[in-house]
C-alpha cells in the first residue's frame, strides 16, 4: 500500500511537470496571481495576465475551472494531419478555448460563437488584444434554425436559451445561427458547449457529422426533464464516432439516490463527451 501511494504521488508530480512544460511560461499563472484569483470576490469582472496581456474574465471561480481544464489538463488537445485545421467553437465564452486552439495550431482557422452580448464583448476584446488571426467571431447562439430566441444570461459560463414554458422570465433576445450551415466542409474539431441546447442542435446536424473528425460535446441534464444522454450517444455512434465520457463538473451532493439534493442546481448531470474516429 505504501509503495502504491508513493508511486501514485510520483506519477501525479510527473503529470503536473509535463503539463507545465507543454503550456509554457506564457500560460503559467504566478503563485501570486493564483492566490489573488482564489480569494477574489465571486462574480467580479477583472483581468488576468495571459500571454503577456491583461485579458478580461467574467469571474475568478470559473476562470480557474476553465484554466485548469483547458491549459493544464488540455481536454481539447487533438492531433491534426494538417497544420491549418478548421475548428468550430460553439460556446466560446471569453475565448480561452480559442486561445488554446491557436497555441496548438497557430495556422488554424477558427469559427467561434457566443450569444451573450456582454461576454461576447470580452471575447472580441481578448482575441483582438492577443492579435489572433483567422478567427471569425459570431455574436449568436447556435441553434436548429436562423432567427432570434430568448436567452437567459447569468454573467458567466451559465447563460443559456430560455425555456419556452409560458412563464414570465427575464431574458434578452439574441440572434440564432443554424450550425448545420457551417458543416459543409471538412472540420478537424467541433466543440459544442451550449448549456443544454445540444439537445436541439445535435439532431439537426446529425447528417453532417461525417465531415467532422473530432468532436467535444458537454451534455447538460435538466433536472425537470427526461435525460437525453442516450439520444446524444445514439447520434454520436451513428455518425461513426467512438466516445469517451468524463464528469464535467462534480456537484457537492454525493448521494445520487437522493434526488432532492440536486433540486437547487441548474443541471443534474454534466458530462464531457469526447468523440473521435476509429483508427
Amino acid at each position: 500500500m505504501f509503495l502504491y501511494k508513493s508511486s501514485r504521488k510520483i506519477l501525479c508530480k510527473i503529470k503536473a511537470i509535463t503539463r507545465r512544460i507543454f503550456i509554457g511560461d506564457e500560460f503559467r499563472l504566478t503563485a501570486l496571481e493564483k492566490w489573488r484569483l482564489h480569494f477574489s470576490k465571486p462574480r467580479s469582472q477583472q483581468s488576468v495576465s495571459l500571454l503577456g496581456k491583461k485579458i478580461q474574465i467574467t469571474d475568478s471561480f470559473w476562470f480557474e475551472h476553465l484554466y485548469r481544464d483547458i491549459f493544464e489538463q488540455q481536454i481539447y488537445k487533438f492531433i491534426s494531419p494538417m497544420p491549418d485545421p478548421l475548428i468550430i467553437d460553439c460556446g466560446a465564452h471569453i475565448g480561452l478555448s480559442v486561445i488554446y486552439f491557436k497555441k496548438l495550431y497557430p495556422q488554424s482557422t477558427i469559427v467561434a460563437f457566443e450569444p451573450d452580448p456582454e461576454i461576447f464583448s470580452m471575447l472580441n476584446n481578448n482575441i483582438n488584444l492577443l492579435n489572433l488571426e483567422n478567427v471569425d467571431l459570431y455574436q449568436a447562439a447556435v441553434w436548429e434554425s436562423n432567427g432570434t430566441i430568448k436567452f437567459s444570461p447569468n454573467g458567466s459560463v451559465g447563460g443559456k436559451i430560455a425555456k419556452d414554458d409560458g412563464a414570465n422570465r427575464s431574458g434578452i433576445i439574441v440572434k440564432t445561427i443554424r450550425l448545420k450551415e457551417f458543416l459543409g466542409k471538412p472540420i478537424q474539431f467541433l466543440k459544442i458547449d451550449i448549456e443544454g441546447a445540444e439537445n436541439k442542435v445535435l439532431p439537426d446536424i446529425a447528417s453532417e457529422l461525417s465531415m467532422v473528425q473530432h468532436m467535444f460535446v458537454e451534455y447538460h441534464g435538466d433536472p425537470n426533464q427526461d435525460q437525453t444522454v442516450s439520444n446524444i450517444l445514439d447520434i454520436i455512434q451513428k455518425a461513426g464516432f467512438k466516445y469517451f465520457i468524463t464528469q464535467a463538473h462534480p456537484y457537492p451532493p454525493a448521494h445520487p439516490f437522493i434526488v432532492s439534493e440536486y433540486a437547487k442546481y441548474t443541471f443534474d448531470l454534466q458530462l464531457n463527451i469526447f468523440c473521435y474516429r476509429k483508427s
